[in-house]
Formats: structure tokens, C-alpha cells, sequence
């Protein structure tokens, strides 16, 4: 692995429109939980460089063996084995050359929904798994800690497009198994965002855009949330925060703290100040 240029802790998110932050076409700060989580983090005084290289489109296969363009043209091998100023060529589509690699100590990876929604072909559960053997493999070949991330929720999978398509809602289901069995195989930290957001998050179908596949910035907090709560413990191993999976009350009474629905949030806070609030319900209470 590249040294880092520094001696801060980085981390970097890969994934596919949902990670990136996509709300109709847009990346904006409040739909983007890369961009809250690391609120969080430097309101608890952790501090860390957050790296968000979501791309729109991105599928695993795309991720693992690369795609046509863009910055994802890069394999995942090719991405982990350099640092964030390596520059690989990419020849035969509309850019030669494409900047590839990252300096990060953690590497987070999201994609699942998009091997639903865009892959050309079905592939089975035990192919979509070997793919995240082989992200794992390679990142920790390269002394990256590797993290895997479960999709939010597409309410269009339970909803209207694919009500009549139980096959796609089976294979959902089936590679949210197999991340989960990877991540129990190799002892990798898994960000559950699926089960905190259909479990804590009411009425979690209607946050979403007009194309139903994309959430509102209601969502996105909910996964800072929950990406600040599972990471904080690695991330600041003597701040005494909780290995356990977040409970219901303690997400609501954060979540609703860090998005300025608390009851007897002031008026005119500043998403600082919210965020200040979220952490102090999480942070571990002296005993």
C-alpha cells in the first residue's frame, strides 16, 4: 500500500449512485451520507478523511474487474495497489487516461443494487459472493482493511416495477445473505444499513426520489448514522464506543437529534450544532 501523505486515518467509500449521493442526478451534502458521516466523525473529534468515490451505474462485477469509463475504469486490483496520484490508461473508450488508486487505510465498498436493477445477465448468489471474496482478497493483499456495506433499501423492489418479478426480490435478498456470509467468513466489519433503516427508519418507503430507487436525504442521515456508530470503535479504540450493534432508541433519539426533529432542538441550529447533539446521545456514558 501507497504511504499515506499524511498521518490521518483515511477512509474510502465505493459504491454505486446511493453512495455517491445521487437525488436526481445530483450530489448534494444532505444526500450524501459520506459527506454526514464525516460530520459526525469530526464533531466526536475523530479525526478522519473521508473519500467518496460512489459512481452512478456501478455494479460489483463493474467495481472488481473495472467498466468502460470513468474513474471505475480501473480495476479493483489496479485501485487498491496504487495511491490516490497514480494515473492508469485506459484505451478503447472516450478516455485514454483516468486517474485510479487511493491513499485510504479503509476501504468500504456498497454495491448490490445496481447487480439487480442494470446487470445485462442474472448471475447467481455463489458468483455474486466469490466477487466479494475477491474484493476483500485484494484489498488486504494490498494492507487495505476492508469493509463491507449492505444497500439501503430500493422501495421499488417491494413496490410497483418489480412486484411481478419475485426472481430480482429473491436474488436481493439472496446477495444481502452473501455479504453478510463473507463478512462472517473473513471477520470483516459490516455496515448494516439495510436492517437499521427497515428496522428503525418508519416508514422507510416513502423516503424516497420520484424514480423510487434513489432515497431522500432522510435516508442518507440514517446511514451516516449508522456508518458513524459501527466505524467509531475502530476508529477510536480508546473512546470506549459500543461494539454492539445501535439499538432502536438509541438510532431514533440520534437520528432525530441529527436531523433537527428532537424535541426541544432550537431553532435556527446549524447541521454542526445537530451533529454535535447526535454524537453526544452515542458517545458512551461514564459508568
Amino acid at each position: 500500500m501507497t504511504t499515506p501523505t499524511n498521518d490521518l486515518t483515511r477512509l474510502a467509500f465505493y459504491g454505486d449512485s446511493t453512495q455517491w449521493g445521487s437525488r436526481n442526478k445530483h450530489q448534494l451534502e444532505e444526500t450524501n451520507a459520506v459527506a454526514l458521516a464525516d460530520r459526525l466523525f469530526w464533531a466526536a473529534g475523530i479525526i478522519v478523511v473521508l473519500e467518496n468515490h460512489g459512481a452512478p451505474g456501478l455494479d460489483t462485477n463493474g467495481r472488481l474487474h473495472g467498466r468502460a469509463s470513468g474513474p471505475e475504469a480501473c480495476s479493483w486490483e489496479t485501485e487498491m495497489a496504487h495511491g490516490a496520484t497514480r494515473r492508469c490508461a485506459v484505451y478503447g473508450t472516450e478516455m485514454t487516461h483516468v486517474q485510479c488508486g487511493t491513499n485510504a487505510h479503509w476501504v468500504i465498498n456498497n454495491t448490490l443494487i445496481n447487480d439487480i436493477v442494470l446487470a445485462p445477465a442474472p448471475v447467481s448468489k455463489a458468483t455474486f459472493k466469490q466477487w466479494y471474496h475477491e474484493l476483500a482478497q485484494t484489498a488486504a493483499n494490498h494492507g487495505r482493511l476492508f469493509v463491507i456495506e449492505t444497500p439501503n433499501p430500493v422501495s421499488n423492489v417491494y413496490g410497483t416495477v418489480y412486484a411481478s418479478d419475485a426472481d430480482k426480490v429473491t436474488r436481493f435478498l439472496e446477495f444481502m445473505a452473501a455479504q453478510h456470509e463473507v463478512a462472517a467468513s473473513r471477520r470483516l466489519v459490516l455496515i448494516d444499513q439495510y436492517k437499521v433503516i427497515t428496522e428503525y427508519v418508519d416508514n422507510w418507503q416513502a423516503a424516497f426520489v420520484e424514480d423510487t430507487l434513489h432515497p431522500n436525504g432522510v435516508i442518507y442521515a440514517a446511514k451516516a448514522i449508522n456508518t458513524f456508530w459501527t466505524m467509531a470503535p475502530h476508529l477510536d479504540p480508546d473512546g470506549g464506543w459500543s461494539t454492539e450493534p445501535i439499538s432502536r432508541s438509541v438510532f431514533v433519539a440520534a437520528f432525530e437529534a441529527f436531523i433537527g426533529k428532537a424535541e426541544g432542538t432550537p431553532p435556527g441550529s446549524t447541521p454542526a450544532q445537530t451533529a454535535k447533539r447526535a454524537v453526544e446521545i452515542m458517545r458512551p456514558k461514564p459508568t
